[in-house]
């Protein structure tokens, strides 16, 4: 299997880049996020797909993205092409946060991705998702230990309540349950979860 590729932009498709590394030109399919120029120098992370009438590779500008590109297409019915389209449509990290808030409108939102589909994926992928570091954030902000907690849930309600999405709301709290201690109530979590909201 190809890990990664490095070499330079020799043509951008409307399906990802020609990457010419080695004397040769890859053609690489691309989350439609993902931006680049023509003549960079770039390091792509890669997923070879094999079928008996293709070979076709994908790129990932990081290794969690791809990682979760892996963890997509590992849904019964959900094949490369989807799972491109979900990571088009939806950053990796925002991907992440809605598994764990299981938010399937969020994920419906995704092109050929319905309601029953958004909630399938959401039971088969979030136990193996588990309490990892959110992805394409900049801040130290981890899926909270602390989320299977009534406080947790009351606080996530909470801000669902005043107009947030399954999504923010759950990410937004997990900041806050990184700063609070275990004497926090729900009043001081969804405090804490808006002036998150602020900065995230």
């Amino acid at each position: 299997m190809i890990s990664f590729l490095k070499g330079i932009v020799d043509d951008i498709t409307e399906e990802g880049i020609v990457l010419e590394s080695g004397m040769t030109g890859y053609n690489i399919y691309l989350p439609s996020s993902s931006s680049f120029r023509i003549g960079e120098n770039v390091k792509i992370y890669t997923y070879l797909s094999v079928r008996e009438d293709a070979m076709q590779l994908y790129g990932f500008r990081t290794k969690e993205e791809r990682h979760m590109f892996k963890l997509i297409i590992g849904v019964n019915g959900i094949g490369p092409k989807g799972a491109l389209g979900i990571l088009s449509n939806i950053p990796a990290g925002d991907f992440q946060m809605a598994i764990m808030a299981e938010d399937s409108k969020l994920i419906a939102k995704a092109p050929g991705i319905g309601p029953k589909t958004a909630k399938k994926i959401i039971l088969e992928l979030k136990d193996k998702i588990g309490s990892t570091p959110l992805i394409n954030t900049d801040s130290n902000i981890y899926v909270s230990d602390k989320a299977d907690t009534d406080i947790f849930s009351e606080a996530v309600s909470a801000l669902i309540a005043l107009g947030y999405s399954a999504t923010e709301a759950h990410k937004a709290v997990s900041a806050a349950a990184s700063l609070l201690d275990d004497t926090a109530d729900t009043e001081a979590y969804v405090k804490m979860a808006l002036k998150q909201i602020i900065s995230l």
